[in-house]
């Protein structure tokens, strides 16, 4: 009797995976939108021009997405996500060295990192580069000018004012002047909601006009992703054929 208790909890815990696996919706693979070939063409430009580039804007416009399609088609692309704990120079290069497979430490690290990338037309990518330091964002310019590797710098808006400060110091004004490439972004552009929601099978109604409102609001595409997949669940929840507005509006929450 016991054991036939805990079989039933099991078959139970499998028929409520199963609902769960037939109420999940397909989220639609990377979607090329035209902000993400913009930002596609700046990563290649800078990896074969060896040239430094910064793109920032707002959460939810696409930079991550289009960073990480990018490092899938092309060849010897290195991504690496900062966050608070690498705002010093030797944080920084800690986990560049680890990246890359570097095992040398204190003072030689940055000489084989330079030693791993010189010569294999790499980009390197830093994404959340609104974290690091000053000093640590001058140590990547000295690998890229070592090694003749690419690098873009990603982030969020405050990226582009930190750049901007360094370019008014004589201090740094050596790192301003190697960037040749910059993109702002504000916001996620009509065109890019366009081709996000077609990829979801939305058609032209008040559904798609719905779904628009959310993604012009804080967390862009993201947002707009995120509440499209909980209503798609919430729409085979209450048997409706395809998603509606309430379906939405109950996502958003």
């Amino acid at each position: 009797e016991k054991l036939a208790g805990k079989l039933q909890a099991w078959l139970d815990a499998q028929q409520a995976k199963e609902r769960l696996r037939t109420m999940r919706p397909i989220v639609p693979d990377f979607v090329m939108t035209e902000t993400a070939r913009t930002l596609m063409n700046i990563m290649e430009s800078a990896q074969f021009d060896v040239d430094l580039a910064v793109i920032a804007g707002n959460a939810g416009t696409g930079k991550t997405m289009a960073a990480e399609a990018y490092q899938r088609q092309t060849n010897n692309v290195f991504m690496l996500t900062a966050d608070p704990s690498m705002a010093s120079q030797q944080a920084l290069l800690h986990e560049l060295a680890d990246l890359l497979g570097c095992n040398d430490k204190g003072v030689r690290r940055i000489r084989a990192i330079v030693r791993r990338l010189r010569g294999t037309d790499a980009l390197l990518i830093i994404d959340e580069a609104q974290h690091l330091s000053v000093k640590a964002v001058e140590e990547v310019r000295s690998i890229h000018d070592q090694a003749k590797v690419g690098v873009v710098f990603i982030g969020n808006a405050p990226l582009n004012a930190k750049f901007d400060g360094l370019g008014r110091t004589a201090e740094f004004a050596q790192l301003f002047s190697r960037i040749g490439l910059r993109k702002k972004i504000n916001k996620p552009r009509i065109k890019d909601m366009c081709a996000l929601l077609e990829a979801w099978g939305i058609q032209p109604g008040d559904v798609e006009m719905a779904a628009k409102e959310i993604g012009r609001r804080e967390g862009g595409l993201r947002s707009m992703t995120k509440v499209l997949r909980n209503a798609t669940k919430i729409s085979r929840v209450h048997k409706h054929e395809a998603i509606e507005v309430e379906d939405l509006k109950a996502a958003w929450g």
